[in-house]
């Protein structure tokens, strides 16, 4: 938690930026504007996180928090690391290595990680590509420890708003909707925390690319 507001900002200057990131239309702002306005509020945001503010009320007046450009922003705050680039790079550094050890070795010893792999060929088809990869990696690494896939992943029709989920049925973990059969066929996710859904539309295009 920072001790103190970053000059020149002010209670009230924190509050008018605030409400103005929350007047932003859903999919039409600017990112630079959003990372600045992140970055200059991160002290607001974190003592209310802090203080215990519950999922549903920081998703209604830090929407963007939920969001990849706010998300990294305030990530890259609090722990001076950019996620996103970060990320990208360990992919294309250890990816390839990761699955050729989850395939040539992992498979042969672990049936669980045999089942998925299977299973994960036959989902993905023809497909390829770094994004593809990365959902393999993760479905593998989570076959590799014997985690549960529906407890990271919950599927609903392709066409399922995020008033239909039955949210019930979602972990209480940070949990991804899937919009479709498989992660693999679907253009659409949501995320939901705390059984309450907080972005209703990450599409396929938000997931790592080459």
């Amino acid at each position: 938690m920072p001790k103190h507001l970053p000059l020149p900002e002010t209670v009230e200057s924190q509050l008018e930026k605030k409400e103005k990131m929350k007047t932003f239309e859903d999919m039409n702002y600017n990112s630079d504007v959003v990372k600045d306005l992140i970055k200059s509020t991160y002290f607001t945001q974190r003592k209310e996180i802090n203080n215990g503010a519950s999922i549903q009320k920081l998703s209604q007046d830090w929407p963007f928090l939920f969001k990849e450009v706010g998300m990294a922003a305030h990530f890259q705050e609090l722990t001076g690391v950019s996620l996103i680039v970060s990320f990208l790079a360990n992919v294309d550094k250890k990816g390839a290595r990761l699955l050729n050890f989850f395939k040539r070795v992992d498979a042969h010893k672990h049936k669980q990680v045999l089942d998925a792999l299977l299973k994960l060929e036959t989902e993905r088809g023809q497909s390829t590509g770094c994004s593809e990869e990365v959902i393999q990696m993760v479905l593998l690494l989570m076959a590799h420890f014997d985690e549960k896939e529906q407890h990271l992943f919950h599927y609903v029709e392709k066409t399922s708003l995020a008033e239909e989920v039955q949210v019930e049925n979602v972990p209480p973990t940070p949990c991804l909707i899937v919009c479709g059969s498989s992660c693999f066929a679907s253009e659409t996710f949501m995320l939901s925390i705390d059984r309450k859904v907080v972005n209703d539309h990450i599409t396929s295009s938000h997931l790592p690319s080459a």
